[in-house]
């Protein structure tokens, strides 16, 4: 596991080993990627159709659903005048206290990304979701997002991350590694 930069500044994203591309990059080349939109709602289309949400009553609606939501996300990230804090809100109700590696979500209609506050301006993304069920638990994809969270927040408390000055000393000693 390791934290990256990202173009978004005081925006990180975690780079699990063995994947091609940090979080981020891998989230939006799949919520762009029309054969995985396709196949994700036809493995998901009860949950989909039923869900007045999301109003979709076809994979095309779908992926044009994800794919206007996916350039609405990459333009607001890439706005210069994004303020995260507006973005990222506690994950659950437990999540709301004035904490370290608090755990966060960023939403763009069904769209999830899930980060970690560290202080100020500055997050971690540990993963993302196209979320289509009420509680994150109710999915296994929303589920293995929830674990991730915890998994990178318990890494970098055994990191001693505690606040920004040990976030950028542990990101500067990373990559002397």
């Amino acid at each position: 596991m390791k934290i990256v930069a990202t173009l978004v500044e005081d925006l990180y994203a975690v780079h699990y080993g063995g994947e091609h591309h940090d979080e981020l990059t891998r989230l939006l080349e799949q919520w762009w990627d029309t054969s995985y939109l396709f196949n994700f709602y036809t493995e998901n289309r009860s949950i989909i159709e039923g869900n007045r949400f999301l109003s979709c009553e076809d994979g095309e609606a779908f992926v044009h659903l994800v794919t206007d939501n996916t350039n609405a996300l990459e333009d607001f990230l890439l706005d210069k005048t994004t303020n995260l804090s507006h973005f990222f809100r506690p994950l659950g109700i437990h999540d709301d206290g004035v904490s370290v590696l608090r755990k966060t979500k960023g939403k763009q209609h069904c769209l999830r990304l899930y980060a970690l506050w560290v202080e100020a301006e500055c997050y971690i993304i540990t993963g993302g979701a196209i979320k289509i069920t009420a509680a994150m638990q109710d999915h296994p994809e929303t589920a293995a997002e929830l674990r991730k969270l915890e998994r990178c927040r318990s890494y970098l408390k055994s990191e001693n991350v505690m606040d920004d000055d040990s976030f950028y000393e542990f990101l500067n000693e990373q990559s002397h590694e």
